[in-house]
């Protein structure tokens, strides 16, 4: 850790990648009031203070949810995975490129999953598809989850898509996509002396 401090106020360039949930801020059992506190939001703003910091935001939230979370914040944020990011110029860009054909048969599924276990939710973003049972009854969350997993697995290599197993969410995305490779794109054009991920 000294060492780690003492490279820190050496570096003119510091790079930090952060991953959002479950690291910014705590796993929630409604997903959509996660939402920033003001202590995070102090936090950051302290961090991006200095002018030799960066603040890369990685999630796989969608990027309209961010936008409303760090709209006017000088931070570079990802979203959907690496689908959607504002770097460099703090405006959304997408990878237009990823077909999303896939999507219907495992919406299918996933529908049908959310129709036989009350209190699960199926979210849809741009370019994923994610399945939240964290107000499941634990038993019956689990073993529903095992069977959605079960369903899918044939259909991932037909469309070249990865599957996510998360906290008590499972997610079905482009294999593409992945926010290793939106967090190195962003290094290999940022140039940079240290580095901070968290995730």
């Amino acid at each position: 850790m000294a060492n780690f401090l003492t490279r820190y106020r050496e570096s003119k360039r510091n790079l930090f990648f952060l991953d959002y949930d479950g690291t910014l801020i705590g796993f929630n059992n409604n997903a959509n009031e996660a939402t920033p506190t003001n202590d995070l939001y102090e936090v950051l703003e302290e961090l991006q203070s200095n002018p030799n910091n960066q603040i890369v935001i990685i999630s796989g939230r969608p990027h309209e949810t961010l936008s409303e979370w760090f709209e006017g914040k000088q931070y570079y944020l990802v979203a959907e995975h690496g689908a959607w990011s504002n770097y460099p110029d703090f405006k959304w860009h997408t990878r237009t490129h990823f077909s999303t054909r896939w999507k219907y048969p495992i919406k299918h599924i996933m529908t049908k999953f959310t129709n036989m276990t009350a209190g699960s939710v199926m979210e849809e973003k741009d370019y994923s598809l994610a399945w939240h049972y964290r107000k499941v009854q634990s038993g019956l969350g689990n073993l529903r989850a095992q069977e959605l997993v079960d369903h899918l697995r044939y259909l991932l290599p037909q469309h070249g898509l990865q599957l996510l197993m998360g906290n008590k969410v499972i997610e079905v995305k482009n294999s593409e996509l992945n926010k290793g490779k939106a967090a190195m794109e962003i290094d290999e054009r940022l140039p940079s002396r240290i580095h901070l991920c968290h995730r």
